[in-house]
């Protein structure tokens, strides 16, 4: 509305398309639909694909049903996408999913990935995850448990300290 009023949007355009109003609420408010979503992205991409439509493992659909969706569907659907083109079987394991699924809920675990299935993406982010604990332990007793101190020999912000504390279960004193 404001638009018409500055010239900026035709006013008959605006009350041809302001017809119906809907009220369409984020994907993280709706987590319950995040399992009919999948199944739907998995069948709609399967036959394009040249797949046999894939099944969803336990741990995968509860990383996707925790993870909050910036992007909303969108971004659900590219991740069930990428995960399809990713996997070489018939079963979606947490490793074939993008990074940022299963770093955001936490701790990347070993067992994400199916039993003699391991990927590149999941050691490597365990590796990272591991390596990143040990230096912040390290920096903290180097620092006497002064965070700001912390962060600047790690050569990274407060903030960032402070994400990486919460995120990994790091306790200090202060």
């Amino acid at each position: 509305a404001a638009m018409v009023k500055e010239g900026e949007f035709r006013e008959d355009l605006y009350w041809r398309l302001n017809v119906l109003s809907l009220n369409v609420c984020p994907l993280r408010e709706r987590k319950e639909d995040i399992p009919l979503l999948v199944e739907h992205f998995l069948e709609r991409y399967a036959t394009p694909l040249g797949l046999e439509q894939p099944r969803v493992s336990e741990q995968t659909m509860e990383l996707l049903t925790t993870y909050e969706w910036p992007g909303n569907v969108r971004e659900l659907q590219n991740c069930i996408y990428s995960a399809m083109t990713i996997t070489g079987s018939s079963r979606i394991e947490p490793a074939d999913l993008p990074r940022r699924i299963y770093s955001d809920s936490r701790q990347p675990d070993i067992s994400v990935a199916a039993p003699g299935r391991t990927s590149l993406a999941q050691i490597a982010a365990e590796a990272t995850a591991k390596a990143e604990q040990e230096a912040i332990n390290k920096a903290l007793s180097e620092a006497n448990g002064n965070r700001e101190k912390a962060a600047e020999l790690l050569g990274i912000g407060r903030k960032t300290l402070y994400r990486k504390l919460k995120q990994y279960g790091i306790i200090t004193s202060d």
